[in-house]
């Protein structure tokens, strides 16, 4: 019945209201809480992330100026245009008066809203109006700013042509505003990237409303908003000012446009050869001028892009050409990325009738270089996905072909050669099997023929191989001079190819002559390149034995020598073979057994010394290549273990090493990981198995799992930290010297090599790419992998020799630590040598790092602490006194890890008086308990015995010193300092002055009042 009555009268409220209610969609139930009564909305994407984190950039990032565009209705599209009394500016201001109560806004509406009830009052207060609007703007009030914008757009909207003597005042006081916006506001509470965009859809707006008389006269309107377009910093603000000012460029006339074009690049050319933001901003303007809705362009924008293209081209600054070219290579791609493959097509046409016509002259390297760079730009736009119809591009790059000279500069050879790699990679295969031969002899006539070689085998390996460029490169050999002899050394060397080449008899014989001269009075360098050389075609006849082995002996220890050494070492053992010399074969032997170190970081070595002994049966060199196990590249260990397998007595290699020899053929990926890890945990129980294991078995295990430490495969990591314990107890000298070589090896200073870093000729190329990052990038690595070594291609082979040195990375001292956290025993029991490492290291307030650390990481540093927290008998060792001293000036750091490890390393020290504070100790470094636990030590109800206090407070009052230094919060008063510095006072006055001398001895004023004074 009550429920009747309730239904009766909510019918009732319903018919006075005029409301109508879906009975199917409501449905009431008394058990339902009310915030289930209704259907829940079903969340999407956008509204779940409604109040997802964004950063500045990524608000600033997400605008764009085109207000006109935007489809969403504004206050203002409701007004009736057909009435000529209505106002924009009066429409929007009743809406903004009822949603909008801030205080600058409430201010100025009681100043101008009895002045602007209709249009024509509006008309005759305007000066009262702006000046009011302008005040209110420059307030830059977070609350009203976006109101006065809008109701100043559309004050212009009202006014039009009579607007005109407040434009340039209007576009100061927008350009002050929005450089007033600081991007590091406190979450944006200031609105900062919401400011921004209301600022340049305002000015976006007053060019629209303003058009008609702008466009007259576009430079009063550029020279303004210049400053802003040459920012530096905050480039944003540049791109907002190209965006709005682009809607004047596609509204300007054909003689406007060509006078803006000229005054945008010709009158500012210090900005467009030395400001790459002034570029950038130059290249927004002109590519959204063309541009429409996504994937169409304006009407006007084959008449823009072709006034840019004559200016550019046929205008000749060869001081600003190249930078030129380069902003309407952007421009190029930036359409090309916006447009369809359809809508695109006329641009790829208009851009090649350009070209054809500036080919069609007589054409100079300029014009030539120029076409190479825009013909490159279109063939690498979208990866070549936009162009339809490749004849378009290729049928320029035909008459570019033909009119190529035989003798160029570097500068055109290396950008054809570029041009020739991205069509042969992004060419449709039909348009280029119809030229392929032509193009590869126009780059085979070049002198850059191996740069192209190189380049296209490596970026468009199946379709230049099918094309036949084996074949070209034979010839190219074939036909080779001694000048060119050692590019073709480095093209041979660098190439990833099965490809077996033939080099000529006759080049070959010119080339031992050579090295026959240049062993007795040449530099290492030249007989480096003539042996490798020689070493392709397995020729080494003319070359004398006994001067081989003069050479081997002259080398020293560089990657180059090593290189080398392998060489002469290979050349020695075919001569030998083919004709034994007993007396020359010892004196070579006892070299290398003497010398051994000086080249076993060579993986060529390693293979050419297994040679030899398989030749001459002589040499005793298994513990030496037993230590190459350890080496960090797959091939110097695979070749130790090939190298050990054949100094080995036994016919068979031992179960140890047989297990070692697979573990590093497998490969390291995720599939293996797993077969990896259990086959080394298998070597290692099989080796713990044995009774008395041999010094060779010892030698392999551990050489070989330190080795393994240097793959960047975390399996094989946690596999050697979970063998080490199994195996430690048998094997712990052999342990200890490998981990403290590589503890204590110089990382930085691995080679003894001297690289010449310049080359003797650059290439200015690099002014000609456009900033377009992705083109920028691919040109960089195509210049630094392919055309700049064949630059100074002595220095390059030289680099190439360094390059497949065995180098440790740094990683490994990192993982080493971790290793002997897994056997602490090893470590203590050579802890002697240990302290003057941790001794040596700088302390907190000393951030860089000392030359015997060899630039330590902190992380590394706090590996080692860690390893000593594992050391149960260090005050025992004859250093620990020095050791204590250094751990307590420890606890005074500012780093809250180092202050835990090196208080942890104290207690190790057993002093009863520390031990049995150890909890509360330990709380003073735990941040959540700080505050409480502080309070502790106060004199007044201090925990701290009478007897214990002077051996404790030293602990307490440096790890009160530490927490000092670190960076408070932001409401101070909660911060660790402002507690320390709130109980200073209560502590004894020795305390506190000790507390004070803490922190004046990191001043360092003693050393300073010992030096002679100026």
């Amino acid at each position: 019945m009550l429920f009747t009555s309730y239904q009766t009268k909510k019918e009732k409220i319903m018919k006075i209201f005029n409301l109508t209610i879906d009975q199917e969609a409501v449905t009431i139930s008394p058990h339902l809480p009310i915030h289930t009564m209704s259907k829940p909305r079903t969340k999407t994407t956008e509204s779940s992330r409604r109040h997802a984190f964004s950063s500045f950039r990524e608000r600033v990032d997400s605008i764009r100026i085109e207000p006109s565009k935007k489809l969403t209705k504004r206050v203002y599209d409701y007004i009736d245009t057909e009435d000529q009394t209505d106002s924009y500016f009066l429409t929007t201001l009743e809406h903004w008066k009822e949603t909008n109560l801030s205080g600058v806004f409430t201010e100025f509406l009681n100043q101008v809203e009895q002045h602007c009830q209709s249009l024509p009052q509006l008309i005759y207060h305007k000066d009262l109006i702006y000046q009011a609007l302008n005040e209110a703007i420059a307030k830059n009030d977070v609350h009203s700013i976006q109101p006065l914008l809008e109701l100043l757009s559309q004050f212009i909207h009202d006014l039009g042509s009579d607007f005109l003597p407040y434009y340039t005042q209007t576009l100061k006081l927008l350009t002050e505003l929005v450089m007033e916006v600081n991007p590091n506001d406190y979450q944006n509470n200031r609105n900062s990237s919401n400011v921004l965009e209301w600022a340049f859809n305002t000015l976006a707006f007053s060019f629209k409303y303003l058009s008609r008389d702008l466009i007259k006269d576009l430079k009063p309107t550029f020279i303004e908003l210049l400053p802003f377009l040459k920012l530096t910093k905050k480039t944003y603000i540049s791109r907002f000012c190209a965006e709005a000012l682009s809607f004047l460029i596609r509204k300007s006339s054909s003689d406007s446009l060509v006078e803006i074009i000229n005054f945008s690049l010709f009158d500012q050319l210090d900005e467009v050869l030395n400001n790459d933001s002034y570029c950038e901003s130059l290249t927004i303007l002109y590519s959204e001028a063309m541009k429409n809705t996504k994937g169409t362009f304006h009407s006007k924008s084959q008449s823009i892009f072709s006034k840019l293209m004559e200016i550019s081209l046929y205008k000749i600054d060869e001081k600003a050409h190249p930078k030129l070219i380069s902003i309407i290579s952007d421009i190029t791609l930036e359409i090309l990325n916006h447009g369809t493959a359809e809508s695109c097509d006329k641009f790829y046409v208009m851009v090649t009738d350009y070209l054809n016509e500036l080919l069609e002259k007589n054409t100079n390297e300029l014009e030539l270089l120029t076409s190479c760079q825009i013909l490159s730009t279109l063939s690498f736009a979208e990866s070549g996905k936009k162009i339809n119809n490749w004849d378009v591009v290729l049928n320029v790059v035909d008459t570019l072909v033909s009119k190529f000279p035989q003798e160029t500069s570097q500068e055109l050879m290396e950008s054809f050669l570029y041009l020739m790699v991205i069509v042969f990679r992004n060419a449709d295969i039909q348009s280029l099997t119809i030229r392929h031969k032509k193009y590869l002899d126009a780059a085979y006539k070049t002198n850059g023929f191996l740069t192209f070689a190189e380049g296209s085998l490596s970026v468009c390996t199946a379709k230049v191989t099918n094309f036949g460029i084996y074949k070209y490169i034979q010839n190219y050999i074939n036909n080779c001079t001694n000048d060119e002899a050692e590019s073709l050394t480095f093209f041979l060397e660098t190439i990833n190819t099965t490809t077996k080449f033939v080099i000529p008899d006759s080049l070959a014989s010119d080339i031992s002559k050579k090295v026959n001269s240049d062993i007795k009075s040449g530099s290492f360098e030249s007989i480096y390149w003539k042996l490798l050389l020689l070493s392709y075609s397995n020729t080494f006849k003319e070359i004398e034995l006994k001067l081989l082995k003069d050479l081997l002996f002259k080398l020293r220890s560089s990657s180059l020598d090593r290189e080398l050494a392998a060489i002469v070492l290979n050349i020695i053992t075919q001569k030998l073979n083919e004709t034994p010399d007993s007396k020359l074969q010892s004196e070579i032997t006892t070299f290398l057994e003497t010398n051994f170190n000086k080249f076993d970081k060579s993986s060529k070595f390693l293979s050419s010394l297994r040679d030899y002994i398989l030749v001459t049966k002589s040499g005793n060199f298994l513990n030496k290549a037993i230590q190459c196990l350890h080496y960090p590249t797959h091939e110097l260990r695979t070749n130790a273990i090939e190298l050990v397998i054949t100094l080995q007595e036994e016919p068979e290699p031992s179960s140890i090493l047989s297990q070692i020899r697979l573990i590093e053929q497998i490969p390291l990926n995720i599939s293996t990981g797993r077969d990896i890890t259990l086959r080394i945990r298998n070597l290692a129980i099989e080796y713990s198995k044995e009774i008395k294991p041999s010094n060779i078995d010892k030698q392999l295990i551990v050489n070989y799992l330190f080795g393994l430490l240097s793959n960047r495969f975390q399996p094989c990591w946690t596999a050697v930290y979970e063998a080490l314990p199994i195996i430690a107890s048998s094997c712990k000298p052999e342990i200890w010297e490998i981990a403290y070589k590589l503890l204590t090896l110089d990382y930085n200073q691995q080679s003894s090599d001297v690289i010449d870093e310049s080359f003797g000729v650059e290439s200015s190329l690099i002014d000609w790419q456009p900033r377009n990052s992705r083109l920028l990038n691919n040109f960089e690595t195509f210049d630094r992998n392919y055309l700049e070594p064949f630059r100074n291609i002595t220095n390059s082979l030289v680099k190439l020799s360094s390059n497949k040195d065995g180098k440790f990375e740094e990683m490994v001292r990192s993982h080493v630590l971790a290793a002997l956290k897994t056997v602490p025993s090893v470590a203590e029991y050579n802890v002697t040598k240990l302290i003057p490492i941790v001794i040596n290291q700088p302390t907190s307030s000393d951030d860089g790092d000392t030359d015997e650390l060899q630039s330590w990481s902190r992380k590394d540093r706090n590996d080692l602490l860690e390893l000593f927290t594992k050391f149960k008998k260090i005050s025992k060792v004859p250093e620990a006194d020095e050791l204590y001293d250094y751990l307590l000036n420890l606890l005074t750091s500012k780093f809250l890890k180092v202050q835990q490890l090196a208080l942890d390393v104290l207690f190790n020290w057993n002093n009863p008086s520390i031990v049995k504070y150890r909890d509360n100790l330990k709380n003073l470094l735990d941040d959540t308990i700080f505050s409480d636990e502080i309070s502790k030590f106060l004199t007044s109800n201090s925990i701290i015995e009478d007897q214990d206090k002077p051996i404790l407070m030293p602990y307490v009052i440096r790890i009160l010193f530490g927490r000092v230094q670190g960076s408070p919060k932001i409401n101070i008063k909660h911060g660790k300092k402002f507690a320390v510095i709130t109980v200073l006072p209560s502590l004894k006055d020795s305390d506190i002055i000790s507390f004070i001398e803490l922190g004046a001895n990191k001043t360092g004023y003693k050393e300073f009042f010992q030096n002679n004074l100026p």
